[in-house]
């Protein structure tokens, strides 16, 4: 044995996550218990004494928590619309941010495909980390969809997350693709694209200076887009727009800033109907046109 119970191993676990300032403790250190032990600790008995193995496990994840290690990563997955997606080191974690753009992405694609005119324009989903926006459109279009990651760790999460949800739903199966989106438009023929989504990297050299500790473990080739941001979305605006089909359409996340910045490249470069949507919380979060 331990020497803990179920309370003291709670209580010391609290002390050390609130002595580190994390935020949200007490919810945190609920989750990492369920992950050790499978079930609430409310159901257990405070007096129950706990064994050396799950009580040096869930220290272990609590030391890294302290450390502002994301909560994320330490339970390997992340809620996203209505599926579950792995994470674990190296790759992106999906927010709910995100399900902003998936949403307005999987609307757009209903009224593109809705007609028949465009059933045979692939969709595309660029810098797809985790598969999240990739998955989404399959799930809710029950379309293919191919998505494009460069980084090792991600690509393997990201066909992960593809064998995991495709079995779970039903939806057809996501394409990976282990290429450089500056390098993979050279692949695609011209009209043969119906649709494209990306949450690409976006943030500044500054903002990359002043990132919050949990953002600090996340990979910097998923967040870093060139010194004000806009590295992907000009190269993406200028080498995508011919394979994009008549009517097809983009869209991107964007940072809370960058709408007008966005807009302007697009426009700037043929595309129509640029528009901006907002999140839950009134910030820009979207950019759509259509070619």
């Amino acid at each position: 044995m331990s020497g803990f119970t179920v309370r003291s191993l709670w209580l010391s676990c609290r002390d050390t996550l609130q002595a580190a300032e994390i935020e949200n403790a007490l919810p945190e250190l609920d989750w990492l218990w369920q992950a050790v032990f499978g079930q609430d600790r409310h159901v257990m008995n405070p007096c129950e004494p706990i064994g050396l193995v799950p009580a040096e496990q869930l220290q272990q994840l609590v030391l890294r928590r302290a450390e502002h290690e994301p909560l994320q990563y330490l339970l390997g997955s992340q809620p996203f619309l209505d599926f579950e997606l792995a994470v674990a080191p190296g790759v992106l974690i999906p927010r709910a941010d995100t399900e902003c753009v998936a949403l307005q992405a999987i609307a757009l694609g209903k009224k593109v495909y809705a007609d028949g005119t465009m059933s045979d324009g692939r969709l595309l989903d660029l810098c797809a980390g985790s598969g999240a926006l990739a998955l989404a459109l399959a799930v809710h279009l029950q379309k293919e969809v191919t998505a494009v990651e460069l980084s090792d760790r991600a690509f393997s999460l990201l066909q992960q997350n593809i064998e995991r949800v495709s079995a779970q739903l039903h939806c057809p199966k996501v394409q990976a693709v282990k290429a450089d989106i500056f390098q993979f438009q050279q692949t695609l023929a011209p009209g043969s694209v119906g649709l494209i989504v990306s949450n690409p990297p976006y943030l500044t050299e500054s903002e990359m200076r002043e990132l919050q500790p949990e953002v600090q473990y996340e990979p910097s080739m998923a967040l870093f887009g060139g010194q004000d941001g806009l590295d992907f979305y000009r190269h993406i605006a200028v080498g995508y727009r011919e394979a994009v089909a008549s009517g097809g359409v983009l869209i991107f996340e964007i940072g809370s800033d960058q709408a007008e910045a966005v807009r302007r490249i697009l426009e700037q470069n043929g595309w129509r109907q640029v528009a901006v949507l907002q999140d839950e919380q009134g910030r820009d979060r979207c950019v759509s046109a259509m070619r």
